[in-house]
């Protein structure tokens, strides 16, 4: 059978714009990157709320499901491992991820 989805060359980098080198650099610095991540989800919590979406409740609901043994169920390991490196990043509002 053939592999619907074959391996590509790698993309060249692309480039970046000064401003956007001096933003990285500016959140390499801990304690601003804390204060812009803080804001951006109260900004994403509070836009939830506006739309009338239970954000507490919700997220109490997300936390009790077992999203390890979820991803089992429909996980390709073998397509999953070579998903593009920018799919495997956290969100940048979320220090350890989505939540």
């Amino acid at each position: 059978m053939r592999d619907p989805f074959p391996p590509r060359p790698a993309a060249p980098a692309p480039q970046t714009s000064v401003v956007a080198r001096l933003v990285d650099a500016l959140f390499k610095f801990e304690p601003l990157f804390a204060m812009a991540t803080k804001a951006a989800r109260e900004k994403i919590v509070k836009r939830a709320e506006a739309i009338g979406i239970d954000w507490a409740s919700t997220i109490a609901e997300r936390e009790r499901v077992d999203w390890a043994r979820e991803a089992e169920a429909v996980v390709d390991p073998a397509l999953a491992a070579r998903l593009p490196e920018y799919w495997l990043v956290p969100f940048h509002a979320y220090k350890d991820g989505h939540k």
